[in-house]
């Protein structure tokens, strides 16, 4: 039996050749540690990091009125930019779409710093409306934490009508792109952000243990660690000199070199490529489901908003079982459960079964499709 890998939206793979070279050539043949040294070890991870940098600086538009914090991944980055930036009873707004990434460090503020917060509903589409975050800002409000598309549902949200309101009440836009980082295009500036938390290990085809938090110059969050950064090190206080400010520690350098090597393979695909194969594999599904009518899929149904992540219950089958079937009947990999979004499934009434999610890679084929809608059909 063929295994099927369908979670890509948990964590894309296989990944492309080019980052296990990467990941194998740093183990056995440098392994230095940058800003640690000036021998060619040293200076090779200095290099290694330095593309990187530069890389994600070109992916996500991000001029030098960006800075760009190297972390171990989208939940990190997050934290570093909710709890880096709220102060003392500030006001959040965020949707239901919102991650457990987001909405957790959110509560532990509420407790600590008598933080408040409000919860825009998306619809069931996973369309947040920019007059519902118009109506939830208040003169206290000083952030508003908004997925480019939610991990269930894949749905693209329109991020610039909510930026123009929240410029509007001289608040600041957190974006968690970790769904979208790799798949279309993410223009910092262009969207009006001020925080884009991504992570490397989805669409961006690195490694685990990767991402990184891109913030405007002016933002002083406040570092989530302190400790060695490899210099200033006679001084007692975390340097303010960036990135080392919010980069204690010795860097994760296998995963960096990795994740250079997968934003290297993707600047050498045509624009479009895996956006359009995404959603023309996310459009065969839906197809398909539509076929099947023991089956509920969630979303607009329209492939062209999606980035490759589609989400459906069977109306008398738990999502576990569902997903068990799939693994034992057929070797396909899919997640079923909550996925981290309690209050996106308290709006879809699926707390109870949970949902079975399929998550489309660079290198899902059609075919892979058709065998899940067939070991689907025996379950129907």
């Amino acid at each position: 039996m063929n295994e099927i890998y369908l979670d890509n939206a948990a964590t894309s793979w296989p990944k492309p050749e080019i980052t296990y070279h990467a990941v194998e050539e740093y183990m056995r043949n440098c392994g230095g540690t940058p800003a640690r040294g000036r021998h060619p070890k040293a200076l090779e991870a200095d290099r290694i990091l330095g593309e990187c940098r530069n890389s994600l600086r070109k992916l996500f538009h991000a001029g030098e009125e960006w800075h760009i914090a190297l972390t171990s991944g989208a939940t990190e980055s997050l934290n570093l930019a909710i709890k880096g930036f709220l102060r003392h009873g500030s006001h959040v707004v965020l949707t239901s779409l919102e991650h457990n990434s987001v909405a957790r460090p959110l509560d532990s503020l509420c407790r600590e710093r008598g933080i408040s917060t409000t919860i825009v509903a998306a619809d069931g589409n996973g369309t947040v409306d920019p007059f519902q975050v118009r109506k939830a800002m208040r003169p206290t409000t000083s952030l508003v934490a908004v997925t480019h598309t939610s991990n269930v549902l894949g749905e693209i949200v329109d991020i610039q009508p909510i930026a123009e309101i929240v410029r509007h009440y001289d608040a600041r836009l957190l974006v968690d792109a970790a769904q979208t980082s790799g798949v279309i295009p993410v223009d910092v500036e262009a969207m009006g952000a001020d925080m884009v938390a991504f992570t490397g290990h989805k669409s961006l085809l690195g490694p685990p243990g990767t991402g990184g938090l891109l913030f405007r110059k002016e933002l002083d969050l406040a570092p989530l660690h302190e400790g060695g950064t490899g210099t200033f090190s006679l001084d007692p206080v975390q340097p303010v000199l960036l990135p080392g400010r919010y980069e204690s520690g010795s860097p994760n350098m296998y995963g960096i070199a990795g994740l250079a090597a997968g934003l290297h393979y993707l600047e050498g695909l045509p624009k479009g490529k895996i956006s359009n194969h995404k959603s023309n594999l996310v459009g065969q599904l839906i197809e398909g489901l539509r076929t099947l009518p023991s089956y509920r899929a969630f979303g607009s149904g329209d492939p062209s908003r999606n980035v490759g992540i589609l989400a459906f219950a069977h109306e008398s089958t738990n999502s576990d079982e569902i997903a068990g079937h799939l693994w034992e009947t057929a070797g396909i990999m899919v997640r079923s459960g909550h996925h981290c979004a309690p209050h996106l499934h308290d709006q879809l009434g699926t707390r109870e079964c949970g949902v079975v999610r399929v998550g489309m890679g660079w290198s899902t084929t059609h075919q892979q499709i058709e065998c899940l809608l067939d070991a689907l059909r025996s379950l129907a």
